[in-house]
């Protein structure tokens, strides 16, 4: 008994440094202002990210070549169902959200940054499942679209990819106006020893 308990508290251990290792690497916040940029864009299959087992019903991937052989920038979005899953009084997604750099250069930080949207009334809200994103619609009964806070998750620590996943949530679920739901996403890279940023959007 004796050893297996001194077993299980490395393993907790082990993990709990893992943990803070991951959380120093990046930043996690609200959206500061992007350089406008002009590159060739290119669409492909997005089923090189993970999407962790779930069944995903819409996704996108869209990459961005960057000038004088610098590499390619990826953003990719994936989500569930298009009318969510009920709970309760709410419609659900689960989401997931990347940037990935794919070149020889060394990054400075690389960030994805997202929100989601959506046709609501009757005062319905919206949110995407972390702190100070939840937004309502108006009182009328009238359809309008709503958008969350912007929220972005960011590597300082010199990786090429960052993700972040999580959820969307309508309340109530009667407001929604099926099929309106979205999420897009930013991925942007600044690369060093290079004055720009560089940013490509993919919604789902």
């Amino acid at each position: 008994m004796r050893r297996l308990i001194v077993t299980s508290m490395c393993l907790l251990s082990l993990f709990s440094a893992s943990i803070t290792s991951h959380a120093a690497s990046v930043n996690y916040g609200v959206n500061p202002s992007e350089a406008a940029i002009s590159s060739e864009v290119q669409e492909r299959d997005s089923s090189s990210f993970s999407n962790g087992g779930i069944s995903v019903k819409s996704k996108q991937s869209k990459s961005y070549t960057i000038n004088g052989n610098k590499g390619t920038l990826t953003a990719n979005a994936w989500r569930t169902s298009l009318d969510g899953k009920k709970v309760n009084n709410t419609l659900q997604w689960d989401y997931q959200v990347s940037a990935v750099y794919a070149g020889s250069y060394e990054v400075e930080y690389i960030k994805t940054q997202w929100n989601a949207s959506a046709s609501l009334r009757n005062s319905a809200s919206i949110t995407l499942g972390v702190s100070d994103t939840g937004v309502s619609a108006g009182v009328s009964s009238s359809w309008q679209t709503v958008k969350t806070a912007t929220k972005y998750y960011m590597n300082t620590k010199g990786q090429k990819t960052v993700d972040y996943r999580s959820n969307v949530i309508v309340t109530p679920a009667k407001d929604y106006r099926s099929s309106t739901i979205s999420v897009i996403n930013t991925a942007s890279v600044k690369l060093k020893k290079d004055k720009k940023v560089y940013s490509i959007s993919a919604g789902a």
